[in-house]
């Protein structure tokens, strides 16, 4: 395992780091500022000068490519493309400027895929406008259904699906982004409601999600054809069926499979890395696994449960270890005898999910051989699955681990880079995030594939190696510092840690597995970067010099 050094803190409101890591680039104010990842020292730094004073940022976002950064204000309806190594002519020293069509203003925008181009959604949902950054031109798309959620590109990034509504009918749009985003196609949907599309990583299918109050998703071919409908009527809804139904005189001789509906719809769907298995996440908690041939359920899966498995790995977070370690240390959590219950699940699963903060639910590794789910109804535990794929049968699903945690999950995110490697940010107990203390800013929970080969056996198996491992890092930035987000560096070395206002980088800096063990204190590297170790408590100030112009 690893150990970790940790950055001073830094005002910023938004952070994004470029597709290298290479660097970080974070708005604060007025001000947008590039930074070295490894050593947070400034690269390029922009004032936004017409921003007004109660206008702010509202993201901050790379070009793939990794040579512009798009800036958004959402209350002032305007975005800025601003160059890395370019010299914008703007009086902002943008390379462009882009603002809502008339008095229709801007909800989000993103970058397109593999290209200079930029997606603008208006206020009020009436377009979708394509802007060319190396043209200048403008095209647009009518009547998108909304601005997240509703759209996906192709896996070769060729083509774009847009669901839309035209005359209070659903429909799919598919524009080539090769032709200036031409129409190629558009095909009618069954759906009523449109919540989510997706596109397969295969490229064979896209997903359709219908509204919250119906459990229902269509499969249709990219050309448009229906493939399949799959709700809570299909006959391998459930892998065994709750009922049959029988005629007055004795059984029928077609018997039809009876389920219960649920009552609501899909909350969540995640594709597996290839295609072959879909998963469902249901408002009803239940995640249930599709394989893409003949759209068979395989295996449902239900996270609110009082106990599990005698072969899962349970681990618990140390009771007050923030305070023993005085806010530096990294803590193994405990591992649970078998058969320990876990907290007991609510009544419902739908209150959980009623919150803009609310956790993803449902999260997939981007290798593909791991899921993470978060039971609505138990809002402090965590529990990881292995996902093995299977050439027509279905697929092998364990349980791998189940963690506790004192406090409700706010965020849960994989590492990229190749690590199978979860980060976990809790709330405190008033609701805004990891609680600080008087002698550290909390902690950030770290759980790892890789598990000490020695550690944990329980039930006479190796269940640290089999569990993957469980840490609690505290961090030494003082009481001030409310953690409320987590965002892995694209090749997993770096974590950024946010507040509201402020943030820091926890490196992984590979110490050795005994040093871990031990409880080796994070912060003892710092001075490799430049930074005293001790005092990282106040946030740094700094007069940046606008070289943006």
């Amino acid at each position: 395992m690893s150990g970790y050094d940790f950055s001073p803190l830094y005002h910023a409101a938004h952070l994004a780091f470029s597709p290298g890591s290479t660097f970080l680039a974070t708005a604060h104010e007025k001000r947008v500022i590039i930074r070295s990842t490894n050593n947070l020292a400034i690269v390029r730094a922009w004032h936004l000068a017409s921003l007004a004073p109660s206008d702010l940022v509202s993201s901050v976002q790379w070009s793939d490519d990794g040579l512009y950064i798009l800036v958004f204000s959402r209350s002032a309806g305007v975005a800025w493309v601003l160059g890395l190594g370019a010299v914008g002519e703007g009086e902002d020293g943008e390379v462009a400027k882009i603002m809502g069509g008339g008095v229709e203003g801007l909800e989000r925008v993103e970058w397109a895929k593999g290209g200079r181009e930029v997606l603008a959604w208006g206020e009020h949902g009436l377009k979708l406008l394509i802007y060319t950054l190396s043209t200048g031109q403008t095209s647009a798309i009518q009547d998108p259904k909304a601005s997240t959620g509703c759209h996906k590109y192709s896996p070769d990034h060729r083509y774009l699906a847009v669901a839309e509504r035209h005359s209070g009918k659903e429909s799919v749009g598919l524009y080539d982004t090769a032709d200036g985003y031409a129409l190629v196609r558009n095909f009618s949907l069954q759906a009523s409601d449109v919540q989510n599309i997706s596109w397969s990583p295969c490229g064979r299918f896209i997903a359709v999600v219908d509204s919250h109050l119906s459990y229902s998703v269509y499969i249709h071919s990219p050309i448009g054809p229906l493939l399949t409908h799959f709700s809570h009527l299909s006959p391998t809804y459930s892998p065994t069926p709750s009922a049959l139904s029988t005629t007055p005189s004795g059984p029928s001789s077609a018997a039809t499979i009876i389920h219960e509906d649920p009552g609501l719809g899909i909350r969540h769907l995640e594709w597996v890395p290839g295609g072959q298995y879909l998963l469902l996440l249901g408002w009803d908690g239940k995640v249930r696994v599709l394989e893409a041939e003949e759209w068979r359920c395989m295996a449902v899966l239900n996270g609110g449960m009082p106990k599990v498995g005698k072969n899962v790995t349970v681990w618990r977070e140390p009771e007050g270890w923030i305070k023993d370690t005085r806010g530096r240390g990294i803590v193994q959590f405990d591992q649970t005898p078998f058969n320990s219950p876990l907290p007991s699940p609510t009544s419902s699963a739908v209150g959980a999910y009623s919150t803009p903060s609310s956790p993803l639910p449902l999260s997939i590794s981007p290798s593909g051989r791991h899921f993470l789910l978060l039971p609505p109804n138990q809002p402090t535990v965590m529990h990881i699955y292995t996902l093995i794929p299977a050439p027509g049968a279905a697929p092998s699903i364990k349980h791998k681990a189940a963690v506790v945690f004192s406090r409700n999950i706010r965020s849960a995110r994989w590492a990229s880079g190749g690590k199978e490697r979860v980060g976990v940010v809790c709330r405190s107990s008033g609701g805004k995030g990891q609680a600080g203390t008087a002698l550290g800013g909390g902690g950030v929970y770290i759980w790892d594939e890789e598990g000490w080969e020695n550690e944990g056996e329980t039930n006479g198996e190796e269940g640290g190696a089999r569990g993957g491992v469980m840490e609690g890092v505290g961090i030494p930035n003082g009481a001030g510092f409310h953690m409320n987000g987590l965002q892995f560096s694209p090749d997993g070395t770096t974590l950024a840690l946010q507040s509201k206002g402020e943030f820091c980088l926890m490196y992984d800096t590979e110490d050795d597995a005994e040093d871990v063990k031990g409880g080796a204190k994070a912060g003892d590297d710092g001075a490799q970067k430049g930074w005293e170790t001790e005092g990282l408590s106040f946030v740094r100030e700094e007069e940046e010099e606008d070289d943006g112009r």
